[in-house]
C-alpha cells in the first residue's frame, strides 16, 4: 500500500546474535549491556542501508532510482526490539525524520540525550 502512493519500503533482516537472550529480563545487568549493545550494532545496519540507497539515488546503473528518492525524509518502524532499533537509528543519523515504535521498548540515548526526529509510540 506504502509503494503505491510513492514511498519506498525496505526490510531488513539482521542476522541472529546469540548475546542477545529471546527472554529478555531488564534486571540482570549483563542482559542490559548486552541489549544495548545489539541495539546499537542493528542502527548501525539500518544507517548502512540508507548510505547504499543513497549512493543508488546519485548513480544508479539502469536509472531506476537516480535523483527519485528524497533521502532528507526517511522514516523508520519496528516491532519490538527492532522498536529500541528504529529509536537509535533516529538519535544517530538526521535523514530519519519519524519513528513508529510499534509495542517496542526505546532506547535509552534517544530519551535522555535528545532526538530531532519525532517518535510515535
Amino acid at each position: 500500500m506504502l509503494a503505491s502512493h510513492g514511498y519506498v519500503v525496505l526490510s531488513v533482516m539482521h542476522p541472529p546474535d546469540n548475546h542477545v537472550p529471546v527472554t529478555f529480563d531488564p534486571s540482570l545487568d549483563a542482559n542490559l549491556r548486552e541489549y544495548s549493545v545489539e541495539v546499537r550494532r542493528r542502527a548501525d545496519d539500518v544507517v548502512f542501508l540508507a548510505n547504499e540507497i543513497q549512493k543508488l539515488n546519485r548513480n544508479d546503473r539502469e536509472s531506476l532510482f537516480t535523483g527519485h528518492l528524497d533521502m532528507s525524509r526517511l522514516g523508520i518502524m519496528g516491532f519490538s526490539f527492532g522498536g529500541a532499533v528504529a529509536a537509535e537509528t533516529c538519535w544517530l543519523d538526521v535523514r530519519f525524520k519519524a519513528a513508529l515504535t510499534w509495542m517496542g521498548c526505546s532506547s535509552v540515548k534517544p530519551l535522555t540525550l535528545g532526538c530531532s526526529s519525532h517518535s510515535f509510540l
